[in-house]
């Protein structure tokens, strides 16, 4: 798997100049529609860290060469068309482990990816009819559409890192907090402040 080598390699790199990884350091994973991105907020808000999402990253850089994310990871995940981006934000988020302390990193393979690094490592999840809703909401379409953009998605994400990685995105071997986004913001922040605190306790 040329992208485990290669970040194997990086990251021996990174050892080499910083020694140990920078300190509190969290990550925030999950699947389409679960809300990562809103429980990386709250964790950068109620813990005063900088958040970094792959979801701004991806699309700065699908901007820059001016197509939308659907045609950005069809046309580079391509393995014949570089660069990588999945590499790309693999390499940022090593790099920010080992340089910026304080820093959430929210992204799908993030907490597999940090799991021997990383203090706290949340794995989200919600419903699949609230996923489904917000996705449908998030991209202006009818829920059935949605439903199997979901499904499709979710689908072709587990398998794309299980190939490229050799890693199963929703293992919870890889999560130390787990937290259900079914519910509202406020339940939500109040969930992920106890869980977290009980693991930093420990």
């Amino acid at each position: 798997m040329t992208c485990v080598r290669r970040l194997k390699e990086y990251e021996d790199k990174l050892r080499e100049e910083h020694g140990s990884p920078a300190s509190s350091v969290f990550t925030v994973s999950g699947l389409v529609g679960v809300g990562s991105t809103t429980v990386a907020e709250i964790v950068s808000e109620e813990f005063e860290m900088d958040m970094v999402s792959s979801g701004t990253f991806f699309r700065r850089k699908a901007s820059e060469m001016d197509l939308d994310l659907t045609e950005f990871f069809e046309k580079h995940r391509n393995p014949d068309v570089g660069p990588d981006p999945d590499l790309m934000w693999d390499r940022k988020v090593l790099g920010l482990a080992y340089t910026k302390e304080k820093t959430v990193l929210e992204g799908r393979l993030t907490g597999a990816l940090l799991c021997d690094i990383s203090d706290v490592r949340i794995l989200v999840s919600c419903s699949e009819d609230v996923a489904v809703d917000r996705l449908a909401k998030r991209e202006n379409t009818e829920p059935e559409y949605a439903k199997k953009r979901l499904l499709e998605r979710n689908a072709e994400d587990i398998k794309t890192y299980r190939e490229k990685y050799g890693i199963d995105i929703t293992d919870e071997k890889y999560y130390n907090v787990f937290v259900d986004n079914s519910g509202s913001l406020g339940s939500t922040r109040k969930e992920v402040v106890r869980k977290i605190r009980m693991v930093l306790e420990e």
